[in-house]
């Protein structure tokens, strides 16, 4: 009569919650360990910086931060045969008055050229130059290409400083 019984109160309890009757009391009781803690202070003594952290993100944050501080040497040192091949090859006019100011890694495979003038005081029109120097863009990437033997030339996009006269006015 006592197993009639229990077995009545299990399918009655079943109806109640479908999954009871598969969990054991090993898992309820896991059930019962994993539960949030809202008040951090009744685990420990003191908190610190990095309590509560996942330190797999903290991981992650750092190596980010490593890659971004070190400097990219392959990059610097293309720019600067960048920019000794493309002042070797400003003899034509109207670029003659002008020298490669700088020369800075762009997105991909590209590179921007900062020009200036030679002398501080020419008094020229950037869009001018600009258009110059635009028109040029083939001749220099073969040049390139010819001096630092890429199998790749990299594109090249220009700008010009403004004359220091036409700032003055």
């Amino acid at each position: 009569m006592e197993n009639q019984d229990t077995q009545a109160d299990q399918s009655a309890r079943s109806v109640n919650n479908p999954n009871e009757r598969f969990s054991s009391p090993k898992a309820q009781s896991q059930k019962q360990q994993f539960r949030r803690i809202r008040d951090a202070s009744s685990m420990v003594s003191e908190l610190r910086d990095g309590d509560g952290i996942d330190p797999r993100i903290e991981h992650r944050k750092r190596q980010q931060s490593r890659t971004q501080e070190k400097p990219d040497y392959a990059s610097a040192r293309l720019a600067s045969q960048i920019a000794r091949c493309i002042n070797a090859n400003l003899d034509r006019n109207p670029l003659s008055e002008f020298q490669v100011q700088s020369v800075v890694p762009g997105k991909g495979n590209s590179f921007v050229v900062t020009l200036s003038a030679v002398i501080p005081q020419l008094d020229y029109d950037p869009q001018i130059i600009l258009l110059a120097a635009t028109a040029m863009i083939p001749h220099f990437r073969s040049e390139i290409a010819r001096d630092i033997h890429r199998k790749q030339v990299p594109n090249l996009k220009f700008l010009v400083a403004p004359s220091t006269t036409s700032l003055e006015k």
